[in-house]
């Protein structure tokens, strides 16, 4: 031994370090304290000595007999004796024995041998001294020490080489646990290694479990040397030694205590063994709690060790089931014969660990079970507790007195209170994993039931408001019940007795759980400015003293945005932010503040995600918000939106480390460069040097990808760019996420696109929880090298819900179980045993229940690997709620086509909903196997169980929130049904308390009675209030649910806060055991946007109203202000384009709240004039002081919302403006682009990249050659209903080339697209600017930019296309043909596949028929719009020529006498053809081939177009008297039953013209009336009863015009009758001239709404009186109480006027006044109505309509106006002095065609480049530079004329004069009219002289219908030029030319 160190650490004795100076050489020989036997043999000796030492004294100085000093020194002796050993034990107690050196040591190279030198007790650094181990440069290099049993850790000393090379340990680790796995390195971590030179360092390890302490250097290749490693410890505790054992049953004479014994024999002897029975068990009760459990079982070792395969472990603390139930640890999948091995349960906690052998019949034989943890620790023990009253002597103490004697005086007690509470003040956050609750023993243990756990930071209603963490069913006399609570964080736990009156008793509360870390504390801060001598760090200094002065709160100056931040060092996933205001003054400045948290230090971190917005915060109070886990390293403070001084007092931050998933992935890419490996990139190096980062070749598309090996949830992934170069090479890059390999995996969805990551920064992207297995880096569309420096992804595991599952077979094969499917494992070979196996049935079907409902994501199937994939081809997916046919009839997720033998495919299912799933392979009889299935989803939150309850009436002791209690029970007494009065329309209705998405609400209906008086009860979901929330849109309508059973309703995703049940139409009691509400919050899109409004007040800001505070006290600070501005105006960009559902508006509250009233919400993508111009999606009447309201706007599409208050000088005062809708999707992203030529190295596909950005030079912006028709087009891969295109020019340079270009859309590519029909002609769109086109769900595959009639470039920066698919509606139909051939269905043309190969079995056939057909029934009406069919591809693709589509409702002749949509002349082999129906309206879709004999092939058909709405179902019904019980409603109820006695029909007595009428309640254009007679008799009762439709209630509307006569109707069948969009407010069934019984079993009426033309007009009135406006007559209100606002009013006038100027000329049918009704109704008699095209005499003068003779009060009467042509509607008291009041003036009509827009036009000479043409284009611009204005020479008698193609009788002929100079020039012309070209058809009859046309304007001139081709303008007499601006020609077609 060379030369030894001069100090030495030899004894550890209470953390103590003792040292001895030692100058001479030492080893390892001398350490004598280490051998026992030499501490034993020097003990010994002391105790010798002391014995002499102890004679000597008492021989020398005692003068006793000899007994007496035997006697003594026996005496003395013993006391020494027991002294001595007293200190001997002491000094035992202290030496803490360094556990190494009894260890067997391994590493990864060079042996055990070298490995041995770290455990030899010599610290000696120098290598060359020989007492360090050393390995070679392994990847991964690592030492081990077994120490030859379990003990719990409490530090690690490691000695590391001083001669050199100290660097190579850096970045080690210390593992220690039980496994063996991977040599030891996956066990949990301890510590990271980092020791200087020659040093020893000590690394604390908190007591962590395990018989192996490793060390290992990851993620590299290096050398590891050890001098030394000292392990210190203490003997971990054999918990289960202790413990009571059970088992399931008993075999011989083992014991279930055998497998606790102690002892590990492996014959069965020593051993523990059940009988062979179904899912034996054994189970350890450890007597308490304990947590960090490891579990250690030894099998037998002399026989069957495969009995234990599959095993589980269970730890927990119920009994139920046995303990089964209880949460799963581990799955045993081998333990060799005799051995033993380790389980870790991560932190489990529970009193019962159970050993299960679930799903078969198997011997449990244990021979030991070793259990390792740490007690619980109660923490309700130092808790303070307090409770609502007290009773007697008891204290809230009693309740955590450790004392579960419920006899003992240890119960506490309150009075018998409402809501009575009990708290325990835990004096710290915890994250609480389970409650236990004593009861009481001795009596009354039902006072319990129902009360509540309660647990968070909050004192609010003494905690009782905290969130709940259980409901207390029952809990049995003087039992202990544990709850879960799954790591609630919080410092007070209550329990509660909600909603009655009583005593709460509890024995024993005992919380168990773990201090949460308040990460700030380690954190480093920042602030946005200093004040005085404050730091940022003052926040998270741990001291929460509210008074500033006393030094520990952080102060900013008075700035604008005023922050603070916190950087936590690393990434966590943040629960809980706390935040402690000033107390010694001004908290209200923390008012408004926000909490964000993120990654970013984007604008100092503001932008991050924002966790909460704090309302108020006391002074000196500290206050908890929820940040549900986000994700992020920066915690920000910020006051937006105004100057402020923001002061923190403390900051606590409390989550958990998110754990980079990527450090345990594997990595490939596409190609390698150098020595680079793609794991470079998950190395956990962050150094931007090229030499930690990964290279690929200069590939294109080069991609590189990380395999989770998991399915995880993403949060985030945070990319490190090259730091020393090219930093620019990953611009453009994206990240894709999911869980195929299909192209590497870049086809799966994408979670970002990278614009820029400056040179060795990091960023990361935000993945919003994307499920996936794998994450890919991609560089698309280029050639590039990809270069990463570190991948980081954060997020967690997405759980597989079917392992928790139950699941069920059709039949079973052999001894697999339908469970073998969801055990975890995925092994593929079937006599593996772990993949199920149905007999060969016919439809064969495996199915699991989830046991809840769930939003199911993906659905993974492994397949079969040793033979037989094809099985499982064609399987389908199915999720669903429904058993219905073993729950094959639900939904279908997905179609498998094939999955290779032994592989594992993942299937999306978009968030469907459901309890169970189904794989099924229809219709074959087949084998199903299946090796695993995986399920992945979430939980569908209840939200009704935190909503707030109310109903019509109440009936006994029952309350409305009965019905949301989470309790199910069905049994009325049970108490957990709500219950109505016997009354009218009762209702229940829940407030979810926001607005929601709800997808689905179920309702469980009472089981111990009267299950039928639900039926007909109806679900309505809104935000609307409006009678009890009864108006709400309607969800469903209950049919039936038998008694005691739930029933799930689809509602589609409405949006609502409200849910309500309501019967409409009897008296019935109303009864819910539980309401169920499943939904998503509906996103306030407004939070993210940015706003503007047309003026600023005083300090008020735009973004108050979108800040999330509803606050309407003006002087809060939440409200937006406007001066008082004539139309102001706010507006919120959305930042996207969106599909809006409803906008709230909070009014409001202090004052003024009538000055919103008339305000309009306008929706749209344009920004011209402020955004005022975007479609009107609501008018507002008025809203309450403080109060809001919603806005319903049906999706319209836009990303501007407008808050207008138009035609007046108003404040504009709006407190909150919440927005919600769904992003529009840009259905151009995933399409395929092409364009007529390239230029330069630009691509088609740039114009749908996602980039904007319009410089050319950017690289984004597509590009062609100098084209004549240049053109762009994007194939959207499927027929979508297109809303809007929106085109963003180029910017740097040339925004002119886009003028002209047309945008086409359809679904052909005839001329490359550009046939397809116009959406819109592009004007003009400024350099870098978005424009967006409406093109009115135009429908088609391909949308084409086109600049036509030129030659041109075409440049376009980006395209982006939204809109939704069609729905194909033949998918859901019934299918029928003319005959069949071979196995051919008529259903095979809708089954969704377009295969044309006619043996593939995808395609109909008929025989050899004469004229064959096939139809589809699609079972309701709809408006076809275009319909495709798919020739057969294999051959005779002739046989469909000629063939014809038929739409209509008829089945006349198999529906072949319908209307013919079209002739199909040739669709060429295996093709798709679309035919155009123009909307057709129809029930059966016919295809047949007319005229010949032939066989029909049809291998698809597709058809599009939309629902009809029956317009009768909302209507109200009356008729001419009742018979019996019927209604007149029965007729409209949606029931089409026709036999009587179903009750669903009307009827009538035996009247004179019986009659029936609806009021549809609007005025409509109907087109269809289909009628349902009587079908169990009399049908011939209907026969001559005529449809009636109209406005008037005369003769009970039966003096309306007819629409048909009902010559018969069988019994039994429905009949359509076309009424040609006949306009009217009733439909009346008559039978005339006879007395007769009129019974109608079902009516609908079909139709679109009648515009009310007015609404878009612009009125005035011949004076105003008051504060009246001539609009509030066109304001859509019919209130007729003058002083509500909604009616105009003149002075009292000679021939007072009102008008109306409908802006364009329209032929008007009707026109409808509304009466005032508070008085003075006669002021309107005698009115007169006058339409036309004249303002002279203010448009009196125009034709009249109408004489009113007189108008009810309050009443609306309709005036027929037989299509007067008109563009100004005016309302005349003529002849007297009067006032006139009108309370709403309505009129429909339909546009007047201009004629002349498709006439030719031809003039006298022409000007520059000005066309005849021009004054036809539809353009009014007179100014003549615009272009639009003709122009001839200085002609004499110059004109100018229109052909108009026919003869028309015309009407009205219009002119716009040129504007900008020369207005005279026009003076004089004539207007002529006639059919001669004779003279240029100068000499045609003259319709007018035209006098004078101002410049700019436009006047019509009236001809009364004169017949002519030919409009010619002329200015006779005179050389003259002539301009026309625009020349519009109104009247009708004439008939053909003579």
């Amino acid at each position: 031994m060379t030369q030894g160190i001069e100090s030495m650490k030899i004894l550890d004795v209470d953390d103590d370090i003792y040292l001895i100076e030692n100058k001479r050489s030492y080893s390892k020989y001398s350490e004598w304290w280490k051998k026992p036997s030499i501490v034993a043999a020097l003990c010994l000796g002391v105790l010798l000595l002391a014995v002499v030492i102890g004679l000597m004294v008492n021989f020398n100085n005692q003068h006793y007999s000899t007994k007496t000093l035997l006697q003594n020194s026996y005496k003395n002796l013993t006391k020494e004796q027991e002294r001595i050993k007293a200190n001997f034990e002491w000094l035992k107690s202290k030496v803490q024995v360094n556990l190494a050196l009894n260890g067997l040591v391994a590493q990864s190279s060079h042996g055990s041998e070298n490995a041995h030198k770290a455990v030899d007790g010599d610290r000696s650094s120098n290598y060359f001294f020989g007492s360090c181990t050393h390995t070679d440069k392994d990847t991964n290099p690592w030492w081990r020490v077994d120490l030859r049993d379990v003990y719990r850790v409490r530090r690690v000393s490691l000695t590391n080489r001083g001669d050199c090379c100290p660097e190579r340990l850096n970045g080690a680790e210390i593992r220690i646990g039980n496994s063996l796995e991977n040599n030891g390195t996956k066990n949990p971590r301890c510590a990271y290694v980092q020791i200087p030179a020659g040093e020893t360092r000590f690394f604390q390890c908190n007591e962590m479990e395990g018989r192996y302490v490793v060390v290992v250097i990851p993620g590299r290749a290096e050398w590891l040397t050890l001098c030394e490693v000292e392990v210190y410890g203490s003997p971990a505790v054999n918990l289960a030694l202790n413990g009571v054992a059970v088992q399931s049953s008993l075999y011989g004479n083992n014991k279930a205590s055998d497998a606790i014994d102690g002892l590990k024999k492996t014959h069965h002897e020593a051993c523990t063994q059940t009988q062979k029975e179904t899912n034996p068990w054994w189970r350890v009760d450890l007597k308490d709690e304990y947590r960090n459990i490891a579990v250690s079982l030894t099998n037998r070792g002399d026989c069957c060790p495969e009995r234990l395969d599959g095993a589980e472990i269970h730890i927990g603390n119920s009994l139920e089931n046995n303990g089964i139930n209880n949460p799963r640890c581990a799955v045993i999948s081998h333990i060799p014969a005799g051995e033993s091995q380790s389980f870790q349960c991560d932190e489990m906690e529970g009193r019962y660990v159970v050993v299960v052998i679930p799903g078969r019949k198997e011997v449990l034989t244990l021979c030991e079970v070793e259990i390792y943890g740490s007690p619980a620790v109660n923490l309700a023990l130092d808790g303070v507790a307090a409770q609502s009253s007290l009773f007697g002597n008891r204290n809230a103490t009693d309740a955590i007195a450790g004392n579960s004697d419920d006899n003992s005086g240890s119960c506490t007690h309150t009075q018998k209170d409402t809501n009575p509470w009990w708290r325990v003040d835990l004096r710290d956050v915890y994250r609480i994993r389970s409650v236990s609750l004593t009861n009481r023993g001795d009596c009354c243990p039902e006072r319990l039931d129902g009360a509540e756990i309660r647990i968070g930071n909050s004192l609010e209603n003494n905690g009782i408001n905290n969130p709940r963490c259980a409901v207390i069913s029952h809990i049995p006399a003087g039992e202990s019940q544990f709850f879960q609570c799954n790591e609630m964080e919080g410092r007070y736990v209550v329990v509660v007795i909600p909603g009655r009156k009583e005593v709460l008793t509890l024995c024993e509360v005992k919380v168990y759980g773990s201090l949460t870390v308040n990460l700030a504390l380690n954190g480093v801060a920042a602030q946005s400015s200093l004040y005085a001598n404050t730091k940022a760090s003052d926040a998270i200094d741990g001291d929460r003293k509210s008074n500033y002065h006393a030094g520990s709160c952080t102060h900013t100056h008075k700035d604008y945005k005023p922050w603070w931040r916190v950087d936590l060092r690393d990434v966590y996933r943040i629960r809980t932010v706390s935040l402690t205001n000033r107390g010694d003054c001004c908290p209200e400045r923390l008012d408004g503040a926000e909490i964000r948290i993120g990654n970013s230090l984007e604008l100092n971190g503001i932008m991050n995600p924002r966790c909460a917005v704090i309302s108020h915060v006391p002074a000196g109070v500290s206050q908890s918000f929820q940040c549900d886990e986000m994700e992020g390293r920066y915690v920000v403070v910020v006051i937006p939106g105004r100057a402020e001084w923001l002061t923190l007092c403390e900051v606590e931050v409390r989550g958990l480390p998110a754990v980079n998933l990527a450090l345990n992935g594997v990595a490939a890419q596409s190609s390698l460069y150098g020595n680079r490996k793609a794991s470079d990139a998950i190395d956990g190096d962050k150094s931007a040097d090229h030499k930690s980062c990964t290279h690929t070749q200069n590939d294109t598309d080069p991609w590189w990808r990380v395999d989770l090996r998991h399915v995880y949830k993403v949060r985030t992934v945070s990319l490190t760019n090259r730091g020393d170069c090219c930093p620019e090479r990953l611009d453009g890059a994206e990240i894709r996420i999911g869980n195929s390999l299909e192209n590497n995996g870049i086809n799966n969805p994408r979670c970002a696109v990278i614009s820029h990551i400056p040179a060795g920064e990091s960023q990361s992207f935000q993945c919003d929880k994307m499920e996936g297995r794998y994450v890919v880096v991609v560089i698309p569309g280029r050639k590039e090298v990809l270069t990463l420096c570190e991948v980081e992804v954060y997020g967690s595991p997405a759980v597989n819900l079917a392992l928790n599952g139950v699941a069920a077979q059709s039949s079973v094969f052999g001894n697999h179980n339908a469970s073998d499917a969801i055990d975890g494992n995925k092994d593929s070979h079937y006599h593996a045993g772990s993949c199920t196996h149905t007999q060969k049935d016919t439809n064969p079907w495996w199915r699991v229940d989830l046991r809840d409902v769930y939003r199911v994501r993906t659905v993974s199937l492994t397949n079969r690997g040793d033979c037989c994939p094809e099985r499982l081809d064609g399987a389908e997916i199915r999720i669903g709620n429904s058993l219905e046919n073993n729950g094959i009839n639900n939904p279908r997720c997905a179609v498998i086509s094939h999955v290779p033998a032994g592989e594992t495919h993942y299937f999306q299912c978009d968030e469907m909903e459901g309890r169970y799933v189904v794989v099924v392979i229809p219709g074959r009889a087949e084998w199903l196997t299946l090796c695993e299935v995986d399920v992945y989803g979430s939980p569908p939150v209840n939200l009704a169980l935190n909503g707030v309850a109310a109903q019509s009436s109440l009936v006994w002791n029952t309350q409305a929130s009965d019905a949301i209690d989470g309790d199910k029970d069905s049994h009325f007494h049970s108490g957990s049904c709500t219950h109505t009065q016997k009354q009218s329309k009762p209702w229940w209705r829940v407030d979810l308390r926001d607005v929601y998405r709800v997808r689905t609400v179920s309702l469980t209906n009472r089981g111990d009675c009267c299950p039928e008086r639900l039926d007909g009860a109806e679900i309505r979901i809104g935000n609307s209030l409006e009678i009890n929330g009864i108006q709400n849109p309607r969800c469903a309508v209950i049919s039936h649910i038998p008694a005691g059973e739930s029933q799930s309703f689809q509602c589609n995703e409405m949006e609502g806060r409200y849910v309500v049940v309501v019967i409409p139409g009897r008296k019935e009691w109303l009864t819910l055991c539980e309401v169920e509400v499943y939904g998503s919050p509906a996103d306030n899109l407004a939070l993210n946007g940015v706003a503007a409004q047309s003026s600023l007040y005083g300090n008020r800001n735009p973004s108050d109203a979108i800040d999330g505070n509803k606050d309407s006290h003006y002087n809060s600070g939440s409200c937006t202000h406007t001066q008082m501005d004539t139309n102001p105006w706010w507006r919120v960009d959305l930042r996207h384009v969106y599909k809006v559902r409803t906008v709230s508006l909070t009014n409001r509250g202090d004052c003024c709240a009538e000055r919103l009233d008339g305000a309009e919400i306008r929706i749209g993508n344009s920004l011209e004039n402020n955004g005022i111009n975007n479609t009107r999606c609501a008018v507002i009447s008025h809203i309450a002081a403080g109060e809001s309201q919603s806005f319903q706007c049906n999706e319209m599409e836009g990303r501007y919302v407008v808050v207008v208050i138009p035609g007046m000088e108003k404040w504009l005062t709006l407190c909150e403006v919440e927005v919600f809708g769904s992003p529009a999707v840009n259905l151009a992203l995933n399409g395929v682009a092409a364009q007529s030529s390239l230029f330069g190295n630009r691509n088609a596909s740039d114009a749908i990249d996602g980039d904007k950005n319009a410089h050319y030079s950017a690289g984004s912006c597509t590009h062609t050659q100098n084209d004549n028709n240049p053109w762009w087009r994007v194939d959207l891969r499927h027929v979508y209903r297109v809303r809007t295109v929106s085109l963003t020019n180029r910017g740097d340079c040339c925004p002119e080339r886009l003028d002209g270009a047309e945008i086409r859309i359809g679904n052909s590519l005839e001329n490359n697209g550009i046939n397809n029909p116009r959406c819109a002609v592009i004007s003009h769109v400024p350099a870098g600017e978005t424009h967006y086109f409406q093109c009115d769900e135009m429908e088609g595959r391909y949308v084409v930019v086109v600049i036509p009639g030129r030659a041109e470039w075409l440049t376009l920066c980006e395209v982006e296309v939204y809109g939704s698919p069609p729905v194909n509606m033949a998918l859901n139909g019934v299918a029928v043909q003319s005959s069949r051939y071979g196995s051919s269905k008529a259903s095979d043309a809708i089954d969704g596949d377009k295969d044309s190969h006619y043996h593939s079995g995808s395609c109909t056939h008929t025989q050899n028929d004469y004229n064959p057909w096939w139809r589809v029934d699609l079972k309701n009406l709809y408006r076809i719009r275009a319909v495709s069919l798919t020739n057969r591809g294999d051959c005779c693709p002739e046989r469909l020529d000629g063939a014809e589509i038929r739409i209509g409702n008829s089945l006349e002749n198999n529906g072949i006498n319908n209307p013919r949509c079209a002739v199909i002349s040739h669709i060429p082999a295996g093709e798709s053809q679309f035919f155009q129906c123009d909307e057709m309206e129809g029930h059966y879709v016919v295809v047949v081939i007319p005229g010949r004999t032939e066989w029909l092939t049809l291998c698809e058909v597709e058809v599009y177009g939309t629902i009809v709405v029956n317009l009768a179902l909302n209507g109200v019904a009356a008729q001419s008297s009742l018979y019996a019980n019927t209604k007149a409603s029965d007729a409209i109820d949606g029931n089409k039953n026709s036999y009587y006695h179903a009750g669903s029909c009307t009827h009538t007595q035996n009247d004179n013209n019986p009659w029936w009428r609806v009021d549809l309640r609007h005025v409509y254009k109907v087109r269809t009336v289909s009628l349902t007679n009587r079908g169990d008799c009399c049908a011939e009762r209907l026969d001559g009863a005529e449809i009636r439709i109209g406005n008037s209630l005369e003769n009970n509307g039966i003096n309306n015009t007819r629409c048909a006569v009902i010559s018969h109707v069988p019994a039994g069948e429905t009949h359509y009758f076309q009424c040609d969009e006949m306009e009217g407010r009733y439909v009346v069934v008559v039978i005339p001239g006879r007395a007769e019984w009129l019974t109608l079993c079902e009516v609908d009426v079909y139709g679109s709404p009648a515009v009310n033309l007015a609404l878009n007009g612009v009125a005035a009135q011949s004076s105003l009186y008051a504060n009246t406006k001539a609009s509030d007559a066109i304001d859509g209100n019919k209130n007729s109480h003058h002083s509500a606002g909604s009616c105009t009013h003149t002075q009292n006038d000679t021939d007072p006027w009102w008008r109306v100027d409908l802006r364009h000329v329209y032929r008007v049918r009707t026109v409808s006044l509304t009466n005032r009704g508070d008085c003075c109704a006669e002021r309107l008699d005698g009115a007169e109505i006058r339409i036309g095209n004249s303002l002279e005499l203010n448009g009196i003068n125009n034709t009249r309509c109408a004489v009113i003779s007189h108008v009810p009060a309050g009443e609306t009467h309709y005036f027929q106006c037989d299509e007067m042509e008109g563009r100004y509607v005016v309302v005349v008291i003529p002849g007297r002095a009067e006032w006139l009041t009108l309370c709403e003036v309505d009129v429909y009509g339909s546009p007047a065609v201009n004629l002349a827009l498709n006439g030719l036009s031809a003039q006298s000479s022409l000007f520059g480049n000005k066309n005849a043409s021009d004054a036809i284009d539809g353009n009014k611009n007179s100014h003549y530079n615009s272009g639009s204005c003709t122009h001839t020479q200085n002609d004499t008698d110059p004109w100018w004329r229109v052909d108009l193609r026919h003869v028309y009788k015309v009407r009205t002929v219009s002119l716009t004069n040129r504007g900008d100079c020369c207005a005279e020039r026009l003076d004089g012309a004539e207007i002529r009219i006639g059919n001669s070209l004779e003279l240029n058809g100068t000499n045609n009859t003259r319709c007018a002289v035209i006098s004078h046309v101002p410049a700019g304007e436009t006047h019509y001139f009236q001809c009364n219908e004169m017949e002519g081709r030919y409009v010619v303008v002329v200015i006779p007499g005179r050389k003259e030029v002539l301009t026309l601006c625009e020349v519009e020609v109104y009247g009708s077609q004439a008939g053909s030319l003579s």
